[in-house]
């Protein structure tokens, strides 16, 4: 019923130009991988009606004029839509946002809501087809998040039950010190990293289009911009940070001990907490998850940033818990 009633040719009359072609880079940065052509619908005023009706009408012009005017009433509000758990529309938190990646072309996947049923999905489109010329790479790969939380969710618990709690703080522990006495790139410098590397695909496409016989004189100007910004970026990397990072105390036996007592059964209460609250946890832990679709099968990988944070609660006035 509604697409009769959206739809102007049922009111008997013959509509053009609804619609008008678009030509899209494939890449605006390298134009010799061409353009593809796309329908786009035109507005409602620029449509042509016929001077007369040209076959038998199902609904009026008034009937099709009134729908019209209450869908235009109706976009103009403000939708707030409750999902049925009773969270706001745009407001999903997913759990492993950010930290899966798709094992064949190294893009993060996102996040998505199907059917009640929150997967990750790496969707490889016409874009992409053609800056990884030769990959087998399916249209759409899909990961759900609940398989993996599930089997995420029983290593974190086994490596903090209470048996094994001691044991894997010390590891935390031991990593810390290694880490306090490595030297950590800081974000300036990995960003300067990725900045040469992004350069260099730069120029490696900018000599591709000269040699397919692109104009000299604008590839030459894109060439010494790219070479610019390489050579900023390396001079970042050549400069030695201003300041680094706050060493952290290594934890004590004692610590360890008075921390495993305090912290009780973290297994069980990993297990009971909201899907939903678990994205902190996994944010702290480090998590990444290299997907591999060919093979069914996530690798996952924990490098927290902070092996542990150790401070003792204040017990005054201000403290809530002292009330």
């Amino acid at each position: 019923m509604r697409a009769i009633l959206i739809n102007p040719r049922y009111t008997g009359y013959e509509i053009w130009n609804k619609q008008r072609k678009e030509e899209h880079l494939y890449d605006i940065d390298d134009v010799t991988l061409g353009h593809r052509t796309r329908m786009t619908h035109n507005p409602a005023e620029q449509w042509v009606w016929s001077n007369n009706a040209a076959h038998e009408a199902i609904v009026t012009t008034q009937l099709f004029g009134t729908v019209k005017q209450i869908r235009q009433q109706r976009s103009r509000m403000p939708q707030r839509l409750e999902r049925p758990g009773g969270q706001p529309r745009g407001q999903r938190t997913y759990a492993l946002r950010g930290r899966v990646r798709c094992a064949m072309c190294g893009r993060k996947m996102q996040p998505a809501t199907i059917r009640h049923t929150i997967y990750y999905r790496c969707e490889f489109k016409e874009q992409e087809q053609s800056l990884h010329p030769g990959l087998d790479h399916p249209r759409t790969v899909y990961l759900r998040e609940d398989v993996v939380c599930r089997a995420l969710d029983r290593w974190i618990a086994k490596a903090f039950a209470p048996d094994r709690l001691t044991a894997t703080l010390t590891a935390l522990a031991q990593a810390s010190a290694a880490a306090n006495a490595a030297e950590t790139p800081t974000p300036q410098q990995t960003q300067a990293r990725k900045m040469v590397k992004e350069c260099e695909r730069r120029l490696a496409r900018y000599q591709a289009a000269l040699e397919a016989g692109a104009d000299p004189a604008v590839v030459t100007q894109w060439i010494n911009e790219a070479q610019a910004d390489k050579q900023a970026a390396r001079k970042k990397l050549d400069t030695p940070p201003a300041a680094t990072r706050k060493k952290e105390t290594p934890l004590t036996a004692d610590q360890i001990r008075e921390i495993t007592e305090k912290l009780g059964d973290i297994a069980q209460r990993v297990q009971a907490v909201n899907p939903e609250k678990k994205s902190p946890l996994y944010e702290a832990l480090g998590i990444t998850i290299s997907y591999e679709h060919a093979g069914r099968a996530a690798t996952v990988r924990s490098r927290p940033l902070s092996a542990y944070r150790y401070s003792e609660c204040p017990r005054g006035d201000l403290n809530p818990h002292a009330r």
